[in-house]
């Protein structure tokens, strides 16, 4: 599967787990799952390239000695991981606290509960 395709497929299944969201909390789901998938197939295709050709490489400065750097993608691959987790640290705090929301639910039963008994 290509990129594109693959990126598109992380994009609909990750909206589907946050389509129930209110509509201004989605509107900035929506724009953090475009790049958080697009930010994981590129970290995907970056690991391949550090995985084949290694983390440091050989170069040759001016005055002909060999000097050992950081690989471009290895830089890449850090700079990128890094924005990814804060992205889906960014995300995940869209949801609602589950802790929260069952007191919430638990203090509405019980308003109803007092309610129903003052009729």
């Amino acid at each position: 599967m290509d990129k594109d395709k693959k990126i598109k497929s992380e994009v609909n299944k990750l909206r589907r787990k946050y389509s129930h969201l209110s509509d201004e909390k989605k509107a900035i789901a929506w724009k953090l799952i475009d790049e958080i998938a697009f930010m994981g197939e590129t970290i995907l295709q970056l690991k391949e390239t550090v995985n084949r050709e290694g983390a440091v490489i050989t170069s040759v400065n001016g005055n002909g000695f060999e000097t050992m750097q950081e690989h471009p993608a290895q830089k890449s691959y850090n700079t990128t991981i890094k924005n990814y987790q804060s992205c889906i640290k960014q995300l995940a705090e869209l949801l609602p606290d589950a802790k929260t929301d069952a007191a919430d639910k638990a203090g509405e039963a019980l308003k109803a509960f007092i309610a129903a008994g003052k009729k």
